[in-house]
This record gives structure tokens, C-alpha cells and sequence, in this order.
């Protein structure tokens, strides 16, 4: 039997010891926080974000932030939170510089395409080349070469293109230009010698006009359009390869999953790097009033899984 002072003793340390480690324990248990930016009355990036919440274990904070707003700088040091998800271009635009300055561990975006930050994660919205080369391919068998348009700011974009089309034996035509009034120069210029046509995603070129300009020349010279998404589609474009906001949403969320797991549970030195790749399938969009009036078989490209717009 020990003392009564020793057992007292003891009582007092145990005590203490489990008060302390109690807020540890609440720590470790609280979700983490995950910080969401995104431009409102867009509903492509509405529909992102509730498939990103619907698929992650978080608390999700969300900051409407409107094309050219405020800096959400003292929103983010209020959140402090362990992730910042940015949807869209503004938003990322409007969270990138404050990276580093914020000391922010963790930053995902979705649907962006123009300066990205290396140290950032992106869950890529632009589908593979390859399966758009394809595409042109079925419908143009004896397709030798696409054009494709973009600014100086894409140029990694299209050696990805090339390489894909270079494994196809086809060649790319690049017109690379820097406005929207010098690509409709551009391809005023060049109409005579396209014989198909590739609008890759480039949010400095594609405007409304110079989309209507590129339907416009596939109907006068029956050519092949791909379009940068379904809407172009919609507008007219013969075809779009690109994902479903909810797919983006998804692997948005696979994504933060896996970079706040880690972040929990450091790795050991010299361990493999975490895998930041998704599967997801992007879906093929074809126009049939389209395909009918420059001469394509829709069945020629249907059995590929696409969605036939009437």
C-alpha cells in the first residue's frame, strides 16, 4: 500500500496529464478547415463546388468573390484554414499571390488555365489531346493537319497537342496570337489553309466574337471545329471533349483528400511523393444539325461515347 502523500501525488499527475492531452485530442479530431473561393453566378462553378463538398470530410468555408473584388486577403487570415480551394480563373487570380505571403500550405484549383503556380495542385479540367485528335480522325480519316489557336501563354498546352499529334502522324498548325482582334486577323488570313480547326481553352482569346467567327468559317469551308467546351458546341461547334463541373468537382475533392491526409500523417523521409492524379473520363459533345451541314456521319464518331446535341 503506497502513502497517501505518494497516492495523491500520483492522482494530481494523472490529472494533469489528461488535461493536458485532452485539447491535443480535440485538435486532432477537428475536421479540417478548407477554404472556398469562387466567382458567383457562375454555374459551372457552383455545380464544381457542391460536388466538392458533397465528396470531402471538411468544414467548408466559401467566399463568393466577384470578378475584380476586393482581395480576399482578411477573409483568409480570418478562415485560417488548412486547404483554400480556388474555382475558376479570378478566384485563383485573387488567391495565388497571397500563397506565400499567408504562409498557405495548400491550394487547389479547378478550371484554371493561365498562370498556374508550380507549387499549386491543379485538378486538371483540359482532357487529353490525344482523344481530340482522335476525334478529328474519325470524322476526317485523311486528316494530314490541325490548326490550332492560342496565345503566347498556352505554349506548354501545345507541346502536349503536338506530342499527341505527332504520335498520330498529323501535324499542328499553330496560330499563335496575343488579342481577340488579332485572331480574327489571324484566322482571316490563314481560312484558305485550314483544314480543321482547334479551339483550345484560352481565356485571353476566346471571346464571343472571335467563337462565332470560327463557327462561321468551319460552315463556309465545311471543316471540322473543336471547340473548347459544350457551349461552343451549343453555339454551333461541330464537337468539345472537355469535363462535367461535377467530374471537376469530384476529382477537386479526391484531390484536397489526399493532400490533407498527408498533411496529418507526415510521410517518412524518402517515401514516394503523393500521387495527385484522378481518374475521370472527359465526354465527347457533338452538334448532329452541325455534323449534317458540313458532311460528317454522326455514326462515325457515336460509338465513341458522345453526346449527341440535336
Amino acid at each position: 500500500m503506497l502513502p497517501r502523500r505518494l497516492q495523491t501525488t500520483i492522482l494530481l499527475a494523472l490529472v494533469t496529464a489528461a488535461q493536458l492531452a485532452a485539447p491535443r485530442a480535440a485538435t486532432a479530431q477537428r475536421p479540417p478547415v478548407v477554404a472556398v473561393v469562387s466567382r458567383p453566378g457562375m454555374r459551372i462553378y457552383q455545380q464544381t463546388v457542391e460536388a466538392f463538398r458533397s465528396q470531402i470530410r471538411a468544414e467548408i468555408r466559401l467566399l463568393a468573390h466577384p470578378l475584380g473584388g476586393p482581395s480576399p486577403r482578411k477573409w483568409l487570415v480570418r478562415q485560417r484554414p488548412d486547404l483554400v480551394l480556388a474555382v475558376g480563373q479570378a478566384a485563383y487570380d485573387a488567391v495565388r499571390p497571397l500563397a506565400k505571403a499567408l504562409a498557405l500550405q495548400l491550394v487547389v484549383h479547378g478550371f484554371v488555365f493561365h498562370r498556374r503556380d508550380a507549387a499549386h495542385y491543379c485538378a486538371c479540367a483540359e482532357a487529353p489531346p490525344g482523344r481530340a485528335i482522335d476525334a478529328f480522325l474519325a470524322v476526317r480519316p485523311r486528316l494530314k493537319r490541325i490548326t490550332v489557336l492560342l496565345s503566347p501563354g498556352r505554349r506548354k498546352r501545345l507541346a502536349v497537342v503536338r506530342e499527341a499529334a505527332r504520335e498520330r502522324g498529323l501535324r499542328i498548325d499553330a496560330l499563335v496570337t496575343t488579342t481577340p482582334a488579332r485572331a480574327l486577323s489571324g484566322l482571316r488570313q490563314a481560312a484558305r489553309r485550314i483544314d480543321a480547326l482547334w479551339l483550345i481553352v484560352d481565356l485571353t482569346l476566346l471571346t464571343p466574337q472571335v467563337v462565332q467567327y470560327a463557327i462561321g468559317l468551319q460552315f463556309r469551308r465545311r471543316i471540322p471545329l473543336m471547340g473548347a467546351t459544350r457551349r461552343h458546341v451549343v453555339k454551333g461547334a461541330l464537337f468539345a471533349l472537355d469535363y462535367d463541373a461535377e467530374e471537376v468537382g469530384r476529382r477537386t475533392a479526391l484531390l484536397a483528400s489526399a493532400l490533407l491526409a498527408a498533411q496529418a500523417s507526415p510521410r517518412p523521409r524518402g517515401a514516394s511523393p503523393i500521387s495527385t492524379h484522378t481518374k475521370g473520363r472527359a465526354r465527347l459533345r457533338l452538334n448532329a444539325t452541325t455534323a449534317q451541314r458540313i458532311g460528317v456521319r454522326v455514326e462515325r464518331i457515336k460509338p465513341r461515347a458522345a453526346e449527341v446535341l440535336r
